[in-house]
């Protein structure tokens, strides 16, 4: 008998595997697994699995994976989440304080909900829009993970689920999963309705349950006790369970349901199921991958490099000459047209966008030979092909709201790089004297950026035609509005007093527009600014935090501040 998950042979005939308690085989499998079965919609649903029942190891997405989202999400927060176009989606912004008293939340700028002190907050997920947020609740800034999780919306903060193994929230942010042991729940986010769906789940486990991008049906694996085998089913907004596929465990669907993405429950390889015949996309599981609105695209990467499959075709490698993106420390990112909304799943992420290959970029991080961290642009051109570009630096680039228009970070100098005329390479816009480092931000459209001088302490703006201006020096800090349409920052003050980290406070500054600086008034004595839930927040020496959206004023939230995000 052959373990399929650990390798392992056993010598003795037996029902599971002494080592790691997955079904056994008679024989070790064929090179690929073979493609799983079509179930019969009259076959009708099975047994609950009793608890006791494991399905094996192969309905874990590799822990390499879950680091990989984490650092990936990490990228993803530098670029603004406004909502695509085409979906006509309304963004919005939401954000916490904190002091020992109490938790304000704070949607589209205003006060929603209230919780007691000694309880932190950590997003989990937002919708594509931000009408919907999903919170961790924690004690001291430590989490268990299993929750407790609540709902951040317009309406207030509400309980979604006490303890749970997995929780997931839709792309429009009208429905959420959680994963209670072997059970499944779904819950309406407008009316707070809890459905159980099913209670034989394959595994309790992460990855195996996953929404179609409109959120209008739920896929999940699940255990047969009838005939002890795995497989698909799917859950509509109608109420009903269908059976799918067998011997498969759900990754990432279609709207409609044409195109079901998967890997083998007992068995490797990554494939995608038109409803008729499989397709095998690569023979492991994906790292990390992006799916377009309608899921009709996935773009993917694994060790061997980054993938694209079209309309339920084959993958194709992403290469530029006879080179494919490859590195097995490689990460993605992506920055979008007019930074679409986006929203995370257990193992990619989904994205406003119609065509994949319309993104303005991807970058990579990965180990050169010498051991050296290399990161690498990677961008389709106006002809469709793709090109590539080196930056020689560390820092993830920030791109404008179109993802065309990139600010490149050396250290030492600052690079303005358009990716619709590559061919005259980055354009260097600051340079710092003596070899010090810079900072920058680059303004939405693209045409201006803010160049700032740590030695110094000197703010600048740039303004596209070359030009660079100084804004003002003895700058302790600054934050650029969501929308890029305001420029906040402090000036110190010969007698302000220094934070925790060293920052001393002052008075605070905005411009608009190409300049015209002028002090905001009633804010003195603040520390610098930070853009935060739409808006800006700032602290004073008394602890007290002070928000406003711009061209509002300033007001008051509450005093003696621990912490915000």
């Amino acid at each position: 008998m052959y373990c399929p998950f650990c390798h392992t042979v056993h010598m003795e005939e037996g029902l599971f595997c002494p080592v790691c308690g997955s079904p056994l085989q008679p024989e070790p499998p064929a090179e690929h697994a073979p493609p799983p079965e079509r179930i019969s919609p009259e076959a009708g649903p099975a047994q609950a699995v009793p608890p006791s029942r494991p399905c094996g190891k192969r309905l874990l997405f590799p822990a390499a994976a879950v680091l990989l989202i984490a650092a990936a999400v990490l990228l993803l927060r530098l670029f603004q989440a406004a909502p695509g176009p085409a979906l006509g989606l309304q963004s919005h912004s939401s954000c916490w304080v904190r002091n020992d008293e109490a938790t304000l939340f704070l949607f589209d700028g205003e006060e929603v909900a209230r919780m007691p002190g000694g309880h932190t907050y950590m997003v989990q997920n937002r919708s594509a829009d931000g009408s919907a947020v999903l919170c961790l609740e924690g004690t001291d800034n430590s989490y268990d993970l299993s929750g407790p999780f609540y709902l951040l919306t317009a309406r207030g903060l509400f309980p979604v689920a006490e303890e749970c193994d997995e929780i997931g929230l839709s792309f429009c942010g009208r429905w959420l999963f959680y994963v209670d042991g072997l059970e499944l729940h779904l819950v309406d986010t407008a009316t707070l309705s809890d459905t159980l769906v099913t209670a034989r789940l394959a595994s309790s486990h992460t990855g195996s349950v996953c929404f179609s991008p409109d959120g209008e049906d739920l896929y999940y694996a699940a255990y047969h006790s009838d005939t002890s085998a795995v497989s698909v089913c799917r859950w509509t907004r109608d109420g009903r369970e269908e059976a799918v596929l067998k011997g498969a465990v759900p990754v990432a669907a279609s709207n409609g349901g044409d195109y079901l993405y998967y890997t083998p429950a007992y068995g490797d390889g990554f494939f995608v199921w038109d409803g008729h015949s499989s397709v095998l996309l690569h023979e492991e599981a994906p790292r990390f991958f992006y799916l377009d609105r309608t899921g009709r695209q996935m773009l993917f990467s694994t060790d061997d490099g980054a993938f694209l499959c079209r309309e339920g075709g084959g993958s194709v490698p992403l290469s530029h000459g006879s080179a494919a993106l490859s590195g097995a420390s490689a990460l993605m990112s992506a920055a979008l047209p007019a930074n679409a909304g986006r929203s995370l799943t257990t193992s990619g992420v989904i994205l406003d966008a119609a065509d994949l290959t319309g993104l303005g970029y991807l970058s990579l991080l990965s180990l050169s030979s010498a051991g050296t961290v290399e990161l690498s642009l990677y961008y389709f051109g106006a002809d469709g092909s793709l090109r590539s570009h080196k930056t020689g630096q560390y820092f993830t680039p920030a791109a404008s709201a179109d993802g065309r228009t990139l600010l490149l970070n050396a250290g030492q100098e600052l690079s303005l790089f358009d990716l619709d005329r590559p061919d005259e390479g980055p354009e260097v816009i600051a340079s710092a004297p003596d070899g010090g480092q810079l900072g920058g931000l680059l303004c939405p459209d693209g045409r201006r950026a803010l160049v700032y001088n740590p030695e110094g302490k000197i703010l600048s703006l740039w303004t596209r035609g070359g030009e660079l201006t100084e804004l003002a020096r003895d700058v302790e800090g600054y934050a650029l509005s969501a929308g890029g349409e305001a420029l906040y920052y402090t000036v110190a003050d010969s007698g302000g007093s220094a934070d925790e980290w060293g920052r001393v406070s002052g008075t605070l500054w905005s411009c608009a527009g190409k300049g015209n600086p002028r002090p905001v008034e009633g804010m003195e004595q603040v520390f610098p600014p930070r853009a935060l839930g739409g808006g800006i927040l700032c602290l004073d020496e008394e602890g007290s935090a002070w928000f406003a959206i711009p061209g509002q004023p300033f007001r008051k939230l509450c005093g003696s501040v621990i912490d915000y995000g």
